[in-house]
């Protein structure tokens, strides 16, 4: 199942990057102020365990003088 992240996963997904990932790179888990969920990532759960994660941020750029939204992980 996938799912979006909560304040109770943040350990876990914190495990999962064990030493792979510095805070900088954790920063994907704080709170997104456009949005109302309070964290920018989703998490992969089977059996009850958290055994994946992905962030998002959401940017608006321009291109032949149109705007668009877009979301990337």
């Amino acid at each position: 199942m996938i799912r979006r992240t909560t304040r109770d996963d943040i350990d876990a997904v914190v495990e999962l990057y064990s030493n792979t990932k510095n805070n900088v790179e954790l920063g994907w888990l704080l709170p997104d102020p456009s949005d109302h969920n309070p964290f920018r990532s989703f998490v992969a759960v089977s059996d009850n365990k958290i055994v994946g994660h992905i962030g998002y941020v959401i940017s608006k750029f321009k291109y032949n003088g149109l705007e668009f939204s877009g979301v990337h992980p």
